[in-house]
């Protein structure tokens, strides 16, 4: 006997058989109104709605054997439920579970998978999770809380398409749907840091749901605010190996259908399309993009032509030598040569094209 060879009845009186559930990850518990566990009612819908859209089936099996906490009719038991709870995932008729007159489909799951003191069931809200193929895979006790089954409801998966919001662009949560902002809706974050690090939290949280051989596709869009660019592209991690990043028009950008004052920028019209492959199921392959500050006159690489005239531009474009003198001091350009200021002089003179002497010790940018 397998899972799909049962049939039960539905609170109305329908029968169903559980080959309607093919396919699917179906979470079989049996129930009770009076119990101490009854608020997992709560935990049980909020489950549901969260993955039934994702093939998630929870059948629920009122059951009056223990303490007698669900003596009511079929009526009274569903209308409990709906009232108290807004259940909308399947409710059946009310069966025993033990005994000689346990329903068939739970003789079945009984026996496919016992408890730790044997077969029966103890008590209310007993859980099993049946896979897609229709094998019985998991058996919790009552005490344990849905919310604490979650990840083995989730699934291993070929394939991710994630579009996260902008930054700092559009409000979804309280704006375009409902009241209240959600307390993790990504797009209220103000922060482009914070922003970034959270995009990257649920990146890491994905990216470890895929097999082997699993893509993800991330849809974002670089900003434009004050003159700078953030963009996620460069900034977030790239896990695993980045297989390919499509560029994409976009036909609704919001710089389109606005005026600005000065228009000489380039107006942002694409989005990126990052596709990221997983190649190794414990090794995580990763590029991080570094952000850092260094001092120029802490570089040995630069040439003294870009030092003094970025010197100078820092004090105004304009500047005596002793002043230029003392911002080059003691840093390792000018600690390394024991000639430094004849060579900053040197320069000055050499790139008439890049300074001007103004008078005596003075000079400045042309």
């Amino acid at each position: 006997m397998k899972f799909y060879d049962f049939k039960a009845r539905k609170m109305n009186g329908q029968e169903v058989s559980m080959e309607d559930y093919k396919g699917k990850v179906v979470l079989v518990v049996n129930t009770a109104s009076k119990c101490g566990l009854t608020p997992q009612f709560e935990e049980l819908e909020a489950l549901y709605k969260e993955y039934k859209d994702q093939g998630l089936e929870i059948l629920g099996f009122p059951c009056n054997q223990f303490a007698k906490q669900d003596s009511g009719t079929n009526e009274e038991i569903h209308s409990f439920c709906q009232l108290n709870y807004g259940v909308s995932f399947n409710m059946f008729e009310k069966i025993e579970v033990n005994g000689k007159n346990a329903h068939p489909l739970y003789k079945f799951l009984k026996n496919e998978k016992g408890g730790v003191m044997g077969n029966e069931i103890k008590w209310n809200f007993t859980k099993f999770i049946i896979d897609r193929e229709g094998n019985v895979i998991k058996r919790y006790a009552p005490i344990v809380k849905p919310n604490k089954i979650e990840n083995d409801i989730k699934e291993r998966n070929n394939f991710i398409y994630w579009h996260p919001p902008y930054w700092d662009i559009i409000k979804y949560s309280g704006h375009m749907y409902g009241d209240t902002p959600l307390k993790n809706d990504l797009s209220h974050i103000k922060d482009y840091q914070e922003f970034i690090k959270a995009i990257n939290y649920c990146l890491s949280k994905q990216y470890a749901s895929l097999k082997v051989g699993g893509r993800m596709a991330i849809l974002m869009a670089d900003v434009k605010k004050n003159h700078k660019l953030y963009s996620m592209l460069l900034d977030m991690n790239k896990l695993g190996t980045v297989e390919q990043i499509v560029i994409k028009e976009q036909h609704n950008c919001m710089s389109n259908h606005r005026k600005y004052f000065n228009e000489n920028f380039i107006k942002i019209s694409h989005e990126y399309c990052l596709i990221l492959r997983k190649d190794e199921p414990l090794i995580l392959d990763y590029m991080i993009t570094k952000r850092g500050k260094m001092d120029l006159r802490d570089s040995l690489k630069v040439t003294w032509k870009d030092l003094v005239a970025s010197t100078i531009e820092s004090l105004g474009g304009r500047v005596n030598l002793e002043k230029l003198y003392k911002s080059l001091e003691g840093y390792k350009k000018t600690y390394n040569n024991p000639n430094w200021k004849a060579k900053i002089r040197q320069t000055l003179q050499i790139y008439p094209n890049i300074f001007v002497n103004i008078e005596r010790g003075v000079w400045q940018l042309v």
